[in-house]
């Protein structure tokens, strides 16, 4: 009987098949058909593996059969000649992806693999165009994306036990790497690039998906490096997003470093989050229990994701702002997502505007525990929200504000702890408030052993 374990190359048979024996060849200008007859001559074999040897392939969309892994040999690049196509079952009123195409995946597929140590090229420039209007204080220019793209240049959906590894993506036109219903996945030593002004350039993104590693991978992008997700209207059914665990990755994004929720209303449970570095970012960590209902990108929101029994722990955060965690409301309309149960321990953070953590204030986020926090405040803070801050808080358009000016804002929150924490300024100036909190609306918190080292000047030379 096969064997297959998470974590794992799936184990496969001992065939292995050079795309060129199937007529693939660096000057073809699409060699996707040759690809593809090597996947099914290996899959018909019962499992094997397909090589891509050294040279530029050129590629349009392949898909991957259970128990084949394709492997990119030392040299070997995969470059995407995806065109944009619209994709029929589309409700956007502004269609950017296709949510049907990809450069390699598929649907129900079991034990397969993509590994080796050559690199997939998304040409992702191929889909976006500069928005001369979009030009933000933090990175600068934007660009905007073009119609139809492909959605996740690596997508897999229904699919049980598919291990990543070790290769190289980079230039998604949207996603690297989308896994949609999946289960019993293996993501390791994946280094993904995306230049930070690129737009909705995800490195991972694990939607309704359980039982999923995450390790190791190096990834820089233009929106969040790594988002869990529970979009059950896309996958149909639904399905809880749990058992995620990330760790001793480097993450570095014009977005957030990790985001959970935002999209979908699933239930997203039991996530560990450990040994990360997060550096360079707009946010650190970003909870949301729902998108905007009117979004224009035809996800469906009904009611709002129950995002609960998250850890962060063992991590260094160097952004922008290191926490947002909020619900949000639309026309005056409270949507039923819920947030609870988050603990954060033995974080490093440095950033240059407070954190918020906002619920409603008929559904607030709750059971919040922070343990030996170490958060270093920096630059100048203005006045913007000195008086009042806003509801929902703005965390869009590249932080074109100054911030909060409290090491942190808690707002409409229930049963909230923080222990053995240090927060101070340093390098700081301007509108920094002399309490390191603020709290309106919050029943049952407990501040114990947490010190504030507040040295802000007037201005910073």
């Amino acid at each position: 009987r096969r064997k297959e374990q998470t974590g794992e190359t799936p184990l496969m048979n001992t065939i292995s098949l050079d795309i060129r024996s199937f007529g693939a060849d660096t000057q073809h200008s699409d060699n996707a058909p040759f690809i593809q007859k090597a996947v099914d001559s290996a899959a018909e074999s019962g499992g094997g593996r397909v090589t891509i040897p050294d040279g530029t392939f050129r590629s349009g969309m392949i898909e991957l059969r259970s128990h084949v892994e394709l492997h990119l040999s030392h040299g070997a690049c995969l470059k995407s000649v995806l065109e944009a196509i619209p994709d029929p079952l589309s409700k956007a009123i502004e269609p950017t992806t296709n949510n049907r195409r990809w450069l390699i995946g598929g649907v129900g597929v079991k034990g397969a693999a993509i590994t080796g140590d050559g690199i997939i090229d998304g040409s992702g420039s191929d889909f976006w165009e500069i928005d001369p209007e979009k030009e933000y204080p933090l990175f600068g220019q934007r660009y905007w994306p073009k119609f139809h793209r492909p959605k996740g240049l690596i997508h897999f959906r229904n699919s049980e036990h598919i291990a990543l590894k070790d290769f190289t993506l980079k230039n998604a036109p949207c996603y690297a790497v989308w896994l949609l219903g999946c289960d019993g996945c293996s993501l390791t030593h994946l280094k993904i690039t995306a230049p930070l002004e690129s737009p909705n350039t995800d490195g991972i993104d694990l939607d309704c998906c359980s039982s999923v590693t995450v390790s190791g991978c190096d990834i820089s992008t233009g929106d969040d490096a790594i988002a869990i997700k529970s979009d059950i209207d896309e996958l149909g059914y639904h399905k809880i997003c749990e058992k995620i665990t990330v760790s001793n990755c480097r993450l570095r994004t014009s977005s957030c470093g990790i985001r959970v929720g935002y999209e979908g209303d699933g239930e997203l449970r039991d996530c560990v989050f450990q040994d990360n570095v997060i550096y360079q970012s707009m946010i650190g960590i970003s909870i949301m229990s729902v998108l905007d209902p009117e979004n224009p990108r035809g996800t469906l929101i009904r009611h709002g994701a129950w995002i609960h029994d998250i850890t962060f722990s063992d991590m260094a955060i160097d952004a922008e702002q290191t926490f947002n965690l909020q619900h949000l409301k639309v026309g005056g309309d409270v949507l039923s997502g819920k947030i609870s149960r988050i603990h954060f321990a033995n974080l490093d953070a440095t950033a240059h505007r407070g954190s918020y953590i906002g619920g409603l204030r008929d559904r607030k986020i709750e059971d919040l525990d922070f343990r030996h926090i170490n958060m270093t405040l920096s630059g100048h803070m203005g006045s913007d929200f000195c008086d009042r801050i806003p509801e929902p808080y703005p965390v869009w358009n590249d932080l074109v504000y100054s911030g909060i000016p409290w090491g942190f804002y808690f707002r409409h929150v229930e049963n909230l702890t923080m222990k053995d924490s240090v927060i101070r300024c340093e390098q700081a100036s301007g509108h920094w408030q002399d309490c390191f909190f603020r709290s309106d609306n919050v029943s049952g918190q407990s501040f114990s052993n947490v010190s504030y080292n507040r040295e802000v000047s007037e201005y910073v030379h």
